[in-house]
């Protein structure tokens, strides 16, 4: 008898354990491919739709260089931005938050903006590091406000970010963005901060799966970065790649042997520009290098003296290239011809990325003002209101930063939305997001419980609201899944 009561209690004991197991397996399969989902698509990530992929370049005709942009330490608690002539003189500082790092400051093309990066006191922002933020001021110092900073990141599921662009028109910006399944892509968002869409994914070179970094923007609508792969803390082999953006075609750029970084194309799109270490040592030497753009890339070195040479950017004209030297053990501010001549030292000890900065575009007014009151400049605020606007799209995953399941709410901007278009996002009737981003990262939500999603579009006076997208979010110990009804 106690011989079958202790059967009984044993073959319990194993079918406890067998449900525990199955548990088990069931969440860690379903970990797995949010990470794979994560990696291999878009639908994880918050995208935000463009009203073009083709982006306008701006025209450089009546445009030219005015001074340069560069970060410098000094004597200072923390790096800071400047601006200086194009000799290097008269040089005025334009941040001045001693507790936090100022670095990657690039001018708008248009001559009116300036983009950079904040993090804490003692990191390096050219690095994806979890303290960064995208800022933006005017291009005299003024207006200094955030436009991507953690929480934003965090929304955007991104553990890091870094080495951000304007692109042509100075509408977007290009970025790269850390992943938590460890991985690293490129993000366009928009000028504001909003609407992250992800354009690039991981690809499989030589065997082993590649991770992005250092775009640039180009007039030709082209991005320009590089592809790294075989890494283990060092990655083997980095080359440049060029991505037509309106197709998102690649194509690779560098096949040499030695790691090549930090690419740029001249503004009329002829000549690439990139670093390249000769060896696979840590520290350089470091060439400035250039290839043609088209044809045969024919690679030669603007400067290779066996030094460190980093960060180089064209003049408007294509004619001069700004760069950091090493000198001693300090990067100083140096500007030579792209055929190599012409070598001239106009700093004391800079950090970071240097720029040229063009002279700010003109907005020219259209009106006319005739006896026919004739008007050509056309709002279109007052001449496309707003449509009807489509239910939410729901997506379930899981933020492993935050080691939480999310629901990604998606939208579609409406027939005759703009910038000015704002949004307001309700659960169950509560606001939880305003803005003018058409994605959110929800954790809000409770289990088991049901909830209706429904999006406000504004736009000045007029406005319109989506019909409900109802779900609930269903849980069995650790495992989680959605129903949409």
């Amino acid at each position: 008898m106690n011989k079958a009561k202790n059967l009984s209690q044993t073959m319990r004991y194993r079918y406890g354990l067998l449900v525990f197991c199955i548990a088990f397996v069931i969440v860690g399969i379903t970990a797995l491919l949010a990470v794979l989902a994560e990696d291999t698509s878009s639908k994880s990530v918050p995208v935000g739709p463009l009203v073009s992929n083709s982006v306008p370049s701006s025209k450089h005709n009546t445009q030219s260089d005015i001074g340069i942009l560069f970060a410098a330490k000094g004597d200072l608690a923390t790096t800071q931005i400047f601006r200086a002539d194009l000799d290097g003189k008269n040089k005025k500082q334009l941040t001045n938050d001693l507790n936090t790092e100022h670095e990657w400051s690039r001018p708008s093309p248009d001559g009116k903006r300036i983009l950079f990066m904040k993090a804490a006191k003692g990191s390096s922002v050219n690095f994806a590091t979890h303290s960064n933020r995208l800022w933006i001021m005017d291009v005299d110092g003024t207006n200094q406000r955030e436009i991507v900073g953690t929480a934003k990141r965090d929304r955007f599921g991104w553990t890091g970010m870094a080495h951000a662009e304007w692109s042509p028109d100075s509408s977007k910006i290009v970025l790269v963005a850390t992943l938590p399944n460890l991985t690293s892509q490129l993000f366009v968002i928009d000028a504001n901060g909003d609407n992250p869409e992800q354009i690039t994914k991981t690809t499989n070179i030589d065997g082993h799966n590649s991770v992005v970094a250092d775009p640039s923007w180009s007039q030709s609508n082209h991005i320009i970065f590089i592809r790294s792969w075989n890494c283990i803390g060092i990655c083997e082999k980095q080359d440049v790649f060029s991505m037509d953006y309106s197709t998102r075609k690649e194509t690779r750029v560098t096949t040499d042997d030695n790691w090549n970084f930090d690419p740029y194309l001249s503004p009329d799109g002829k000549t690439y520009l990139w670093l390249s270490f000769r060896s696979s040592n840590i520290i350089c030497p470091c060439d400035l290098m250039k290839g043609n753009a088209s044809g045969a890339l024919a690679s030669t070195a603007v400067i290779a003296d066996g030094g460190s040479n980093s960060n180089g950017t064209f003049s408007l004209s294509g004619e001069q290239i700004l760069f950091l030297k090493q000198v001693g053990n300090k990067q100083v501010l140096h500007r030579i011809n792209s055929d190599g001549t012409g070598l001239l030292k106009i700093g004391s000890g800079e950090s970071g990325v240097a720029s040229f900065i063009p002279s700010p575009v003109s907005t020219t007014n259209t009106n006319t003002n005739t006896n026919t009151n004739t008007n050509t400049n056309t709002d279109t605020s007052l001449t496309s209101p707003l449509g009807g606007i489509e239910a939410p799209q729901l997506t379930f995953g899981f933020n492993w930063s935050q080691v939480k399941y999310y629901i990604q709410v998606k939208w579609k901007a409406p027939t005759g939305s703009d910038s000015n278009t704002t949004y307001k996002l309700t659960q169950n009737n509560t606001v939880i997001y305003s803005g003018k981003a058409t994605n959110y990262m929800d954790f809000t939500f409770t289990p088991n419980v049901a909830m209706s999603y429904k999006v406000i579009a504004t736009k000045d006076s007029d406005s319109t609201e989506s019909k409900p997208t109802k779900a609930t979010v269903g849980c069995l110990w650790l495992f989680c899944g959605l129903t949409q009804q």
